[in-house]
């Protein structure tokens, strides 16, 4: 199977997991579940079993704040 990469962030106090070429998002509450919440994530979105996956190659990427903007601006 296929190797995707996961491009992760922090976004205040989430973990923000991408995968570009699945065009998906996810999150992680701690760094240390990054990895296995991306293999999940890539799991669910081919409709395949986790353990067909093989694990993501996580790129760090600098940190991101996406704040709500209000319905006034």
């Amino acid at each position: 199977m296929k190797q995707y990469d996961a491009v992760v962030f922090q976004d205040r106090t989430w973990w923000m997991i991408e995968i570009p070429e699945l065009g998906t998002i996810s999150q992680a509450v701690a760094r240390s579940d990054v990895q296995s919440q991306a293999r999940d994530l890539i799991a669910v979105w081919l409709n395949v079993p986790e353990n067909h996956i093989v694990p993501p190659r996580i790129r760090w990427s600098a940190p991101r704040h996406f704040d709500r903007i209000s319905d006034d601006e």
